[in-house]
């Protein structure tokens, strides 16, 4: 793991952080030869990575790591093994459009609401899921302490980057209508 460069890493067996051993801070070079900071985190059950760019660095950082300890470790690893893969994309964003445009009706229910709330009021949040038991599907909300005029959204799908830059996109175009 020495070629990541980790500023933490487990020096014992007994390094066990929140149920995994952790490698903080490394750096990895993506396919667009770009250096990314990479977290892996390495569970009894599953590995996790952790990048602030996308997915796809997200999974060939993770490539790259368990082809260097086959090589280095000697440890087997096929992708037969990798039985379920699991995404959390996380992206903060602009947009143009307002929540309150999302069905033709609500500007005139804001205003009710804002009257008897006393305050302006604006839509803040959408999630959408399956299950109650399961992950949330996805989430659109307004950044925290930032004002309605800037329009500043948070947004959280268990999806790809490039999934869930493409349901942001639909969006858009759904309160663009």
């Amino acid at each position: 793991m020495e070629r990541y460069g980790f500023s933490t890493a487990p020096a014992h067996t007994r390094d066990y952080v929140e149920n995994a051993w952790q490698f903080l801070d490394g750096k990895f070079a993506n396919r667009q030869d770009i250096p990314v900071t990479v977290v892996l985190k390495v569970f009894n059950d599953g590995l996790v990575s952790e990048t602030r760019s996308s997915t796809n660095d997200s999974e060939a950082f993770l490539a790259d790591a368990l082809t260097a300890a086959v090589k280095e470790l000697g440890l087997t690893f096929t992708g037969s093994m990798v039985h379920r893969r699991i995404y959390v994309s996380e992206l903060n964003l602009a947009c143009d459009k307002n929540l309150s445009d999302i069905h033709p009706n609500m500007r005139a229910f804001l205003d009710v609401l804002s009257e008897a709330i006393g305050t302006k009021c604006e839509p803040t949040s959408i999630g959408f899921g399956g299950d109650p038991a399961a992950q949330p599907t996805f989430r659109f909300e307004r950044r925290v302490g930032i004002p309605f005029s800037q329009n500043y959204y948070w947004s959280l799908a268990s999806l790809t980057t490039n999934a869930h830059i493409d349901i942001l996109e639909r969006l858009e175009r759904l309160l663009g209508s």
